[in-house]
């Protein structure tokens, strides 16, 4: 996919703006408050209709509007061009595909799929197992069409179970944990499959990045010894007196290794910094591989907490996946970009964009 044109409006400090991005290189310069970040928070909001930066709307909106606008020209496979957009306000979000009105922000993420590398990346290693099920949801669902419509079925039925659960009625848990395992077990294959291809991807941008060897362990979210069932039946009544359901792929965990260990524990902020840049532009290029699908790319401040040498080989991995990109760095010239066919310089300062010719 390929933003080919974008226009903004109320988006922080950003009153309007409009930009006909480069197919490759966008290196977006401006000094720190000028409105670098929030470009790229409105083109990750037109992927996901959620800002990556805060859950709070009211925050994105520029002071004294009540709403914000943004709206894309999108080019995908055979050259198709679509028109996205999305209008938010405090209470509710309109979507538009083509002149239609949508509900579900999925059809935005399939039109214009994101990926995000920012100073704050390594909180992926930091926070919950939720924002890692998310990241490795994110590159399945665009290569398995199935596994969206597996999740929502999961989902619902985990619900069911656990409200059976509140009620004590351990009659019908059986039938439950039949239903559950079953549509389970699909999502943890899946997983399984998907993970297969990603982590020589991971493994090779790892060591690129960072000179040594790392790994991901995957932690199903129930006792490997035992099939999902199984496993239900064995934590039934731990369930019943908690009223909720403990175990299941609701409950997944990634592990990022080091040589030395977790690498939560043992890598410095940079070095963090470095190993999601590899597992994000990992899944980027299994996505590709596997769908055929060019993800969009926004990396915020590149140069935070990387030396020359760090940042050279981040631009060449970037380089090396041959899709569009967008950096912000408070001076262009931190940025290498040798080799690129082609880049656009845009400055920003004041929230005014304006394109360096």
């Amino acid at each position: 996919m390929q933003l080919i044109e974008l226009d903004i409006q109320g988006v922080r400090n950003l009153s309007e703006a409009h930009l006909t991005p480069s197919p490759g290189l966008n290196v977006i310069a401006g000094p720190n408050a000028s409105g670098k970040t929030s470009l790229l928070e409105a083109i990750g909001l037109l992927s996901t209709a959620r800002s990556f930066r805060t859950p709070r709307i009211a925050r994105v909106i520029q002071h004294a509007q009540d709403w914000l606008q943004v709206v894309g020209q999108v080019a995908g496979p055979g050259a198709r061009v679509q028109r996205i957009g999305l209008r938010r306000d405090a209470r509710q979000s309109v979507i538009r595909i083509d002149g239609e009105t949508v509900k579900q922000g999925s059809r935005l993420a399939r039109c214009f799929p994101v990926q995000v590398i920012t100073p704050a990346s390594h909180e992926l290693l930091e926070q919950g197992p939720k924002f890692r099920r998310r990241f490795l949801d994110w590159g399945l669902f665009h290569v398995e069409h199935a596994y969206h419509g597996a999740w929502q079925d999961y989902m619902r039925l985990l619900r069911q179970r656990n409200a059976v659960l509140r009620l004590g009625d351990a009659r019908q848990l059986p039938h439950w944990d039949r239903l559950l395992a079953e549509k389970g077990e699909q999502l943890d294959r899946l997983r399984v499959a998907h993970l297969a291809g990603f982590e020589s991807l991971f493994a090779a941008h790892g060591a690129r990045l960072l000179d040594q060897k790392v790994s991901i362990r995957y932690r199903r979210g129930w006792d490997a010894e035992l099939d999902l069932h199984q496993a239900l039946g064995k934590g039934r009544e731990s369930d019943l007196h908690r009223g909720f359901t403990q175990i299941g792929p609701h409950r997944m965990d990634l592990v990022f290794r080091s040589e030395a260990g977790t690498a939560r524990e043992t890598f410095s902020r940079g070095q963090q910094k470095l190993l999601v840049a590899a597992a994000r532009l990992a899944q980027v290029q299994l996505v590709d591989q596997s769908a055929g699908i060019k993800t969009v790319l926004l990396v915020d401040d590149v140069a935070a907490e990387l030396d020359r040498t760090r940042r050279q080989r981040l631009m060449d991995l970037l380089r090396g996946l041959q899709t569009q990109v967008f950096v912000t760095a408070t001076e262009a010239e931190l940025l290498p970009v040798s080799g690129w066919e082609t880049v656009k310089m845009f400055h920003v300062e004041h929230g005014v964009v304006r394109e360096v010719v």
